[in-house]
């Protein structure tokens, strides 16, 4: 009886595990490019102004797409990222949560209305996903990245 029931165990570990899909695949190109259809030009970031600028290393990431407004006046940033595995995505969550502060800590000198946008800041997770948006209208950005993560 004992051998019936841990076969049986067994057999449900099995399929429930047959029965997890692996995470949606998204292309964060296309993803950016619907973000970024209203707001101001962005300045892509490559790997090493990434790195220095924002503290993101690549070796983290699976798919990256960094931005930053190219008036220099204005706040707008935007992160999308698929990070490599759950400590990845931990490490770049707290670089995130320290670029917003930096961010409003500049902005609340210098720029009240630009220190209003910062303090709405999106920062969102889905899975091995997340994405830091900065902008005027943050909250329709954050709908549109959840609904392309699905």
């Amino acid at each position: 009886m004992k051998k019936f029931l841990s076969l049986i165990l067994i057999l449900a570990l099995i399929l429930s595990a047959c029965g997890k899909s692996p995470e949606k695949e998204v292309d964060l190109q296309s993803v950016f490019n619907s973000l970024t259809e209203k707001m101001p030009e962005m300045l892509v970031l490559d790997e090493t102004i990434q790195l220095n600028l924002l503290g993101i290393d690549s070796a983290d990431c699976q798919q990256v797409i960094t931005a930053i407004c190219a008036d220099s006046v204005r706040a707008d940033e935007i992160w999308l990222i698929q990070a490599k595995n759950t400590a990845a995505l931990e490490r770049i969550k707290a670089l995130a949560n320290t670029r917003v502060e930096a961010q409003a800590e500049v902005c609340e000198s210098y720029s009240p209305d630009q220190y209003a946008i910062v303090k709405e800041a999106e920062l969102v997770t889905s899975g091995l996903y997340l994405a830091l948006l900065i902008g005027p209208d943050a909250a329709s950005m954050k709908k549109t990245f959840t609904s392309a993560i699905g």
